[in-house]
Parts: structure tokens; C-alpha cells; sequence
């Protein structure tokens, strides 16, 4: 944090953990699971999942560490704070 390339970093270092886990789940042809995905959208360390059914939460553990915090915004089901 702090350098200029923390967000190249942090972007690499995200995207390993998301496309192991992709792969795996395309491997076990779990392609209703990867449909839930086709919305979601990270911007360095903020992710947006639109209709994911709060499957993302659930599967939080097993895409990113568990030292890696991920907390949710979210006021309600209708409102959310991205980039803020």
C-alpha cells in the first residue's frame, strides 16, 4: 500500500485466487455456479456481484484466503456504496 504499483498487485494477486477457483468449478462442470458469477465485477479490492443471490458470501472462503477480510456494505437489498 502505498507504491505505485499496490494496485497491480493487488489485482494480480486477487485474480490468481479467482481464476483458481474458476477453473476449478469449470472442471466439476458446475456451470449453474459459474451463471451466478456472469455479474460480478471487481475494481481492485471492491467486488459488485449483481443477482448473485448472495452466493458470494457463502463461497468467500473457498475463492479468496482466510486472512484476506472480505466484509459487506450493504444497506439493504436495494442499496449499495461501490467505490465510495
Amino acid at each position: 500500500m502505498g507504491t505505485d504499483c499496490a494496485p497491480f498487485l493487488a489485482n494480480l494477486f486477487l485474480f490468481s485466487y479467482e481464476f483458481q477457483w474458476l477453473n476449478e468449478t469449470l472442471k466439476k462442470k458446475k456451470f449453474y455456479l459459474l451463471q451466478k458469477f456472469k455479474n460480478c465485477c471487481r475494481y481492485i479490492d471492491d467486488l459488485f456481484a449483481v443477482n448473485n443471490n448472495k452466493i458470494l458470501l457463502r463461497l468467500k472462503h473457498k475463492i479468496y484466503p482466510p486472512e484476506l477480510d472480505i466484509t459487506t456494505d450493504d444497506e439493504s437489498d436495494q442499496h449499495v456504496h461501490y467505490l465510495d
